[in-house]
């Protein structure tokens, strides 16, 4: 299956997203919270690469993480990953 545009925006923003949950499960009490920078000054350490999502994802005994869709409620419509909820637009609190 091939996304468009639009999809693997929304697929990138809730990656974003569990890549900081991720990184605050992995490092507990050593994550103070983010500032409002770029997402290219996260630590490497802190990001949780495609493939171990899909793993964590496909393992029945794993702890499957929290996958949070932040944009568009259509495009979440259209495609997203299993299992994620909906957090609204990136635009409110």
């Amino acid at each position: 299956m091939r996304l468009g545009w639009s999809e693997r925006a929304g697929v990138f923003a809730a990656l974003m997203l569990l890549c900081f949950a991720a990184g605050g499960m992995r490092a507990a009490g050593q994550w103070a919270a983010p500032s409002p920078s770029s997402a290219s000054s996260i630590p490497t350490s802190m990001l949780l690469q495609p493939e171990e999502l899909n793993r964590l994802l496909q393992t029945p005994t794993a702890e499957k993480p929290l996958v949070l869709q932040v944009g568009s409620r259509v495009l979440f419509d259209q495609a997203h990953i299993p299992k994620s909820e909906f957090a609204g637009p990136g635009s409110q609190d």
